[in-house]
């Protein structure tokens, strides 16, 4: 966790994590390369939690093959390895997901109170079935959107910096009252207990394998 700062004399708490990158590499791999909507719909088809990996496991950085990655993750944790294309998306989704749960517990904890809903923003909102997933998995609301929010918000500094914006709370409900967003209520979800148990198994390892990395680095002669 960090602070990050922002125009104006601002700053946001900051935890950066794995995004889209994980389908975005594994549809490259599929024959036909295909889109992202048949992708979507193929995952949301497919088997609930037949797989579960850390999305920031190391080895999905920028490997040859995402594909051959998420098989060798799953291997190494004892599970079989996704069959299809829609078997893959779901399992990045399902990461995704079980990770925005983790880092949302985690700020929860460290500011004394949980997070009661989240924002979604840019081209994440495009992805129906994980905007769903997450808030299934998470427990909480998912407001999605807008869309271009990168755009909007050099657009809104611009404003204020002009002057033809009073300033940025102003702006931010400029934005606001003029884009739609989607809200995603939680659903029960099936086997969301189990799964999250064994992520925080594999995440417990995944952490407990960084901090000797890094101690091993220290103690190294030279450093």
């Amino acid at each position: 966790m960090t602070n990050e700062g922002g125009v104006y004399g601002t700053y946001r708490y900051l935890k950066n994590i794995m995004g889209l990158w994980l389908v975005q590499r594994l549809r490259f791999d599929f024959p036909g390369t295909p889109s992202y909507e048949e992708l979507e719909q193929a995952a949301e088809e497919s088997v609930s939690f037949a797989c579960v990996l850390d999305p920031d496991d190391p080895s999905f950085s920028n490997p040859p093959s995402m594909t051959k990655a998420f098989d060798a993750a799953a291997r190494k944790f004892g599970q079989k390895a996704p069959a299809n294309p829609g078997a893959y998306v779901r399992t990045a989704f399902e990461a995704l997901a079980l990770q925005y749960r983790f880092v949302l517990e985690g700020i929860g904890r460290l500011r004394g109170r949980p997070i009661q809903q989240l924002y979604v923003l840019g081209g994440g909102t495009r992805q129906r079935f994980l905007c769903q997933l997450s808030a299934d998995v998470c427990g909480i609301p998912i407001i999605a959107g807008p869309v271009e929010a990168t755009a909007l918000g050099n657009i809104l500094v611009q404003g204020v910096s002009l002057g033809t914006i009073a300033d940025l709370t102003t702006g931010r409900g400029l934005i606001r009252d003029q884009y739609r967003r989607t809200v995603y209520q939680p659903r029960p979800m099936p086997g969301l207990d189990a799964a999250w148990n064994r992520y925080l198994t594999i995440k417990g390892g995944m952490i407990k394998k960084a901090i000797r990395s890094s101690e091993d680095s220290i103690n190294c002669p030279g450093n």
